[in-house]
């Protein structure tokens, strides 16, 4: 969260043109989202919960919407709500990788 918070704070960030801001958005906030998952679950869970998971999903999202508003204010930023869908589908998309993680992982029969 502090490396997000970081880069959101400036606007001299590095350009990177294969790579779209919108991947970048998903990958953060996919990576994001599975820390949350790993926290709110107590560690890599044995199978999925719905409480731990949607408080996951709940507190990624927020993060995404928190950091779109402090954009707002930083010189050179803009706030983007295709961005905040990006951290959205990033939240989503780590809930569906824990599920396939927790369905599929070595060991389960």
């Amino acid at each position: 969260m502090a490396l997000l918070y970081l880069a959101s704070s400036t606007d001299d960030l590095p350009s990177v043109d294969l790579i779209s801001d919108k991947v970048m958005h998903l990958a953060a906030y996919t990576f994001l989202g599975l820390l949350f998952l790993r926290a709110f679950h107590g560690g890599m869970p044995a199978g999925m919960r719905w409480l731990p998971t949607l408080a996951a999903v709940a507190a990624t999202v927020s993060y995404g919407g928190l950091d779109e508003i402090h954009q707002g204010f930083v010189y050179g930023r803009v706030r983007d709500p295709a961005d905040f869908a990006a951290d959205t589908g990033g939240a989503l998309l780590a809930v569906l990788l824990l599920a396939a993680w927790v369905r599929f992982a070595p060991g389960k029969p």
